[in-house]
């Protein structure tokens, strides 16, 4: 088990020249790996200027964060002012992010169906609990691990939404404001922003997308122009895992001789792959236009791509084998 986990807020401390700053994670520079001087345990701290940040949001979290309690969803450890900025302790996640762990061609379908068995029921408190999670993406899917590994949302720094109880699920306006990093991931519904609003169910739509993701290796219409994003989704234009079972393929081989090098590559590992129709039916029930028809939660729990059975081990020593070439070729 990752020792800082182990650890309770009293054993850090609140100030920023207590820890060695190492390198950033992010592209924004918000996110350092850090260690705590005198314990010896690497963490992550995020630092943000309070000058310049939605200060309801950070209250939002804080919120969140005292009243969310499970085993994978990550909690902040402790966070302090100190000048203009806020610090913020979370713990190292020692393998990083799922979405750094899928490409280039994506995962193996058992090892998909161990994410969901780790976080949907972590989706189902969350839901249980009136908290939408709205931020449902490869980079927030932490991996820990060293005797076991586990799969974990992140919760801090997301657009996620609280409704009090005399909040029907059924009229949710509240729509985040900085969400252009999760266009690709947020349901029809968030993106319309219609008189009818969202629930609950818009969280499902993005473990579809997540699934895809994962799968292919690639995030569902990457690389087109934010206007064409919002017209293919809300007109019902819905992702798919791509195998050999998809029309896709297809095209592919008419056009293969006009294709660059790389995209003829991906294309030919797509065409080997053999994904299950439970596994197809699983993104398909998520991706539903409709919210109404989408499942919830506990209900994909059953599903039976969830139902892990005798390849369970087999996915885990897989899953392994694939971490140790990953960071041991670091």
């Amino acid at each position: 088990m990752n020792r800082l986990l182990t650890l309770s807020k009293s054993n850090f401390t609140k100030n920023v020249e207590d820890y060695s700053i190492e390198n950033h994670l992010n592209p924004d520079q918000t996110l350092w790996k850090a260690k705590n001087r005198s314990l010896n345990v690497q963490c992550v701290l995020r630092k943000i200027n309070l000058i310049d940040v939605d200060l309801e949001l950070l209250e939002n979290e804080s919120n969140l964060d005292e009243i969310v309690d499970h085993p994978n969803i990550i909690n902040m450890i402790e966070n302090f002012v100190q000048k203009d900025y806020l610090y913020t302790i979370f713990p190292f996640a020692n393998y990083g992010s799922i979405d750094k762990l899928c490409k280039p061609y994506g995962l193996e379908e058992g090892i998909i169906a161990l994410v969901m068995k780790d976080l949907l029921p972590a989706l189902d408190y969350l839901h249980r609990n009136n908290i939408i999670h709205r931020a449902i993406k490869g980079s927030n899917i932490l991996i820990f691990g060293d005797a076991e590994t586990s799969f974990k949302f992140t919760l801090s720094g997301l657009k996620h939404s609280f409704l009090d109880d005399s909040t029907s699920f059924l009229n949710i306006f509240d729509y985040p404001t900085t969400s252009s990093k999760l266009l690709n991931h947020l349901a029809p519904e968030i993106l319309e922003q219609n008189i009818l609003g969202y629930n609950y169910k818009s969280d499902i739509h993005s473990v579809g997308i997540l699934c895809c993701e994962l799968a292919n290796g690639i995030i569902p219409f990457d690389n087109i122009s934010t206007d064409e994003l919002l017209f293919y989704k809300l007109i019902g234009d819905t992702p798919r895992l791509l195998d050999h079972s998809c029309d896709e393929m297809n095209i592919f081989q008419e056009l293969i001789d006009r294709l660059e090098i790389s995209l003829k590559q991906r294309y030919r590992i797509y065409m080997k792959k053999r994904f299950s129709s439970a596994f197809h039916d699983f993104v398909q029930q998520c991706l539903h236009c409709e919210p109404i028809n989408r499942p919830k939660a506990y209900e994909l729990m059953e599903h039976t791509f969830c139902s892990l059975n005798k390849s369970e081990t087999e996915s885990y020593d897989r899953f392994k084998e694939i971490l140790k070439k990953k960071f041991h070729s670091q």
